[in-house]
């Protein structure tokens, strides 16, 4: 059996910038969260709760 490690090498605010696009793209809820998970929110399939401003 082959183990496949994808390593992603790129400097960490390009790893941020795809983590915060992917709440613009896919959340309703962008403007009026704190959180900002990426693909880690709760919202879009990850573990992590978001928090949403009032």
């Amino acid at each position: 059996m082959i183990t496949v490690i994808i390593a992603d090498d790129r400097p960490k605010w390009m790893q941020e910038e795809d983590k915060r696009m992917a709440c613009i793209t896919r959340c309703s809820l962008f403007k009026r969260c704190s959180s900002r998970f990426g693909t880690d929110c709760k919202r879009l399939g990850g573990t992590d709760i978001p928090k949403v401003k009032k």
